[in-house]
């Protein structure tokens, strides 16, 4: 698939903050466009050989990547999946403040974002991202479910570029992904 849809490098806007840019990664675009159907089967049955809650949501960035294949896992459900996106920048501040939500939200109060999340308080939340890098974006969607109280139950990808033998977050969370291609992101250094 990645050959057939090419490379590219990893769109600026969608480097968490302190990252290293992925130089090249597969045009997941192309790739979604031409197998995404298959994709979000694939995705689907994975999820299907896993212990789930009954009452769950998608929680994912909002970036074009992402969307796009949660779009496609929708169509797998029917389109009853409650999904909600966060947008980056908002993640970005979250980082900047050690994950903490508190003072992102503030700022917030009553927005249509933060009534989503309060709508599913009483479910449990499948982190969903584009690929797993270096577990950044998954620490702050984890925190933000905390912050509201709600319990993630598994992250999933479509490509897992640091692989680990116990297939989880460092916070325990299972971590699903239909590949693993061993590709680290290294922090940008500090001051030089």
């Amino acid at each position: 698939m990645s050959k057939q849809s090419g490379y590219e490098a990893e769109p600026l806007p969608e480097v968490p903050d302190g990252r290293q840019q992925y130089l090249m990664i597969p045009n997941f675009t192309g790739m979604l466009d031409e197998f995404g159907d298959w994709i979000a089967y694939k995705l689907r049955c994975l999820l299907q050989t896993q212990l789930y809650p009954e009452d769950w949501f998608i929680i994912h960035p909002d970036e074009a990547q992402s969307t796009a294949m949660v779009n496609k896992m929708q169509v797998t459900y029917d389109q009853k999946l409650t999904v909600i996106r966060i947008p980056r920048p908002l993640i970005t501040e979250a980082q900047r403040n050690g994950n903490s939500w508190e003072k992102v939200l503030q700022k917030r109060s009553g927005a249509p974002l933060v009534q989503e999340i309060e709508s599913v308080s009483n479910s449990s939340g499948l982190i969903v991202d584009i690929f797993w890098g270096s577990g950044s974006t998954c620490t702050s969607l984890e925190a933000l479910l905390n912050y509201f109280g709600i319990v993630p139950f598994a992250y999933l990808s479509l490509v897992d570029f640091e692989p680990n033998e116990q297939n989880s977050t460092s916070s325990g969370l299972p971590k699903y992904s239909l590949y693993q291609w061993y590709n680290p992101r290294t922090l940008l250094s500090v001051g030089g």
